[in-house]
């Protein structure tokens, strides 16, 4: 008995609110969701339940110690992308959507990081009004607009020979 709880003990959370218990409930929505086998569509909306949890226990976890680099954390980025990776199965019709607005999420999980751990408090001055927040939204958003870019001229490489015309008429 002793064996099975040092086992376990890593696995349960110290308290109901806590990290690792979104992670025991993604895992229990993503069995269950192995275990529904006659609806697809409920499987399919039970995985992504699960994947949303995981998430959200990703990103818990990360905010934490061993993940702050320079008083940085890297739970924006790493949620950020795993929320683009989610997106990118399910819009299959906008292939370079998820890669477009990863940096845009990131920035909007960056306010949400800060938020929790200004305790939820937004006097004498809330997290959006701060010059580092607007900094860090505009330079996502600028990051945004060229991969934004990148993809447009890819897709359209005959814009690259026109300017390159005209600058040789030029």
């Amino acid at each position: 008995m002793q064996e099975l709880q040092n086992l376990l003990s890593p696995i349960i959370p110290p308290k109901a609110f806590h990290w690792k218990s979104f992670l025991l409930i993604s895992i229990m929505i993503w069995l269950l969701s192995a275990v529904v086998e006659t609806d697809e569509r409920l499987q399919d909306r039970l995985a992504v339940l699960s994947l949303a949890f995981l998430i959200i226990g990703i990103c818990w976890r990360t905010s934490q110690p061993p993940f702050i680099i320079s008083g940085i954390p890297l739970s924006p980025w790493l949620s950020a992308a795993l929320i683009s990776l989610l997106l990118s199965q399910k819009m299959i019709t906008l292939p370079f959507f998820p890669l477009e607005v990863f940096p845009i999420v990131s920035g909007c999980l960056v306010y949400i990081v800060e938020f929790f751990h200004d305790k939820l408090n937004l006097r004498p001055s809330p997290p959006l009004m701060r010059p580092n927040f607007m900094i860090v939204m505009l330079s996502h958003l600028l990051v945004s607009c060229w991969i934004k870019f990148y993809f447009f001229v890819a897709n359209n490489p005959d814009m690259i020979n026109k300017t390159t015309i005209v600058k040789n008429i030029l």
